[in-house]
Order: C-alpha cells, then structure tokens, then sequence
C-alpha cells in the first residue's frame, strides 16, 4: 500500500477542474454483490471505488475485516450516476494490537492530522480520514482518504484498513474532519479501528454505535476546548473522559441524561 503522504495530491483528487477552479466532484454508484444478495449505493466522490464498496460491506455486517472487494464491471447510466458489480474476496486478518492506547499518542496523531488538512494546504470541499499505527507510543501515518462525502471517506478508509489487515498489522487510531455517526463508526470499527477521534460535538448515533462495538471514541470536549473520549472500551490511558455512563437496565445505547431515539 502506498502511503499518502502528499496531502494537497490527495484532497484534489476527488476535485476536477472547471473554468479558474477547481470543485469537488461527487457521483452517485448503484452497488450490486451478488455473491451477497446486497443491493445498496452511495454517492461519493471518483477513486477508491473498490475499497468505498468494501467499507459499505464492513457497515452492513456483511464482511470482516481482511475482506476486500473487486469492481467486476461498471456502467454509465446517467449523468453523474454508475451501475457497480462487484465482487468479494476473503482473506485472513491480523487482528489489530490489543494493547492500550495512550492519550498523548492521540494528541500527537492529532497536531499531525491537523497539519495536514487545513484549508491552507486542503482547500476544496472534502472531508480527510487519516489512519495511523501506534508503535511504543508514537503514531505513524497508514492512510490519507478525502472524499466529497464525510461518509464515504470513511468507508473508503474503512476499506483501505480491512486491505493492510489482510497484510499485516492495520492501523488502530482513525481521526476524521466530519461529524461521526454510526454508520462511519461501524465500518471502520469493523476494519480494525479501535480509537477514532474527531474534533466535532456528538451525534448520538455515533456514541450509540461506538459503544456497541467496543470503540474508544473522541470528539470535542464539552466547553469546546480540547479533545474528550465520550466511550469507555478500555482502550486509552490517561484519557481526559465525559462520563455519559449507561442508564439503569439499559444496555447498549441507553444513557443517562440522552433522550430516546424515539423522542
């Protein structure tokens, strides 16, 4: 896997020139697996496609990490608009390390990340998910993923990660420029992430499901200073936490002081 490490190639990818500008491009992709009887789509930007599809599989439960899915054929049908087959293939994942996280290795992925996609350096109308491995402290970058969609990048990262756990060792920590919700949680969950951080308030969704998959999940702190970790996976050490903490009887998605996702 070739490391990203220009950040400016790979924000204007899923750009494309038009007049003085350049504009994000977005499609939408019909997705066919028959093998899977699944039937789904997303719209997304160009580039990727095969890992977006794979992401798309890890948030449905339908694959596991390692898995990896193969464009078979791929149709124009409108303008801006894609008719996908695709394909699964299987392999053995390397489990991600199951050692603990510290939290300066999080603040340290973080300036890093930050650095990287700044309006200075990214300037177009995407979201970035980075990716790192977390060797005696120190993070290393894995993979730099932007896409016109927050969604889509991450299940574009989600895909690239199941690709480096079939490889050897994925990477743990995922940091995002969007808002997290549970569907990016599930898929890059799913891939191996164990930490994935954004520096952005809550959406329930996000925590309900970060909770559900045993993933430490951090977002901006409460008085909008700093980062927190918002779930207890036992994973960071040293984490500065809000404690939600599950409601009596509750389980999964249940906290005390959220409202019902019924409300």
């Amino acid at each position: 896997m070739k490391r990203l490490e220009d950040t400016l190639a790979a924000c204007t990818q899923p750009t494309a020139p038009m007049g003085p500008v350049r504009v994000a491009v977005d499609n939408y992709y019909s997705v066919t697996v028959e093998e899977l009887g699944y039937h789904g789509g997303l719209h997304a930007s160009p580039g990727l496609l095969a890992e977006a599809v794979t992401g798309l599989l890890l948030r449905d439960g339908l694959v596991g990490a390692g898995a990896q899915a193969e464009i078979v054929d791929m149709v124009e049908t409108g303008r801006r608009r894609y008719s996908v087959l695709a394909r699964v293939r299987r392999a053995a994942a390397r489990p991600p390390p199951g050692g603990p996280v510290g939290w300066a290795a999080v603040e340290a992925a973080y300036r890093d990340f930050v650095s990287r996609v700044s309006k200075r350096r990214c300037p177009f109308a995407v979201h970035t998910v980075a990716a790192y491995s977390v060797h005696a402290g120190e993070p290393r970058l894995a993979l730099l993923v932007s896409d016109v969609s927050r969604h889509a990048a991450a299940l574009k990262a989600a895909g690239v990660v199941s690709r480096l756990a079939s490889h050897g060792e994925p990477p743990v920590l995922a940091l995002t420029t969007g808002r997290v919700s549970g569907d990016m949680v599930a898929a890059l969950a799913r891939a191996g992430v164990r930490v994935l951080v954004s520096n952005h308030h809550p959406v329930l969704s996000g925590i309900e499901e970060a909770w559900m998959q045993g993933v430490e999940l951090v977002l901006r702190a409460p008085g909008g200073h700093g980062l927190a970790a918002y779930t207890q996976a036992g994973i960071l050490v040293e984490a500065p936490r809000v404690r939600l903490g599950p409601a009596p009887g509750g389980g999964a998605g249940a906290y005390a002081g959220l409202p019902s996702p019924l409300c």
